[in-house]
């Protein structure tokens, strides 16, 4: 299982509803897939991680996200 995350901060003065989408590339810059987080509220200064975890294990190679 791969599991990817991202570190998010609302610097705002307002609660916001964050939704992660994570994008996988292979290494010519082809689209391979788009993984979607939860969403979920971020409160004014606080910082929160979301999460998702790869549906399958992508091939060997080199990738962007």
């Amino acid at each position: 299982m791969v599991a990817l995350y991202a570190k998010v901060a609302n610097l705002g003065n307002v609660p916001v509803l964050v939704d992660v989408v994570f994008e996988i590339f292979d290494e010519a810059g082809n689209p391979l897939l788009a993984v979607k987080a939860g969403a979920r509220v971020i409160g004014v200064g606080e910082t929160g991680i979301v999460s998702a975890n790869l549906p399958d294990s992508p091939p060997t190679g080199k990738y962007r996200i």
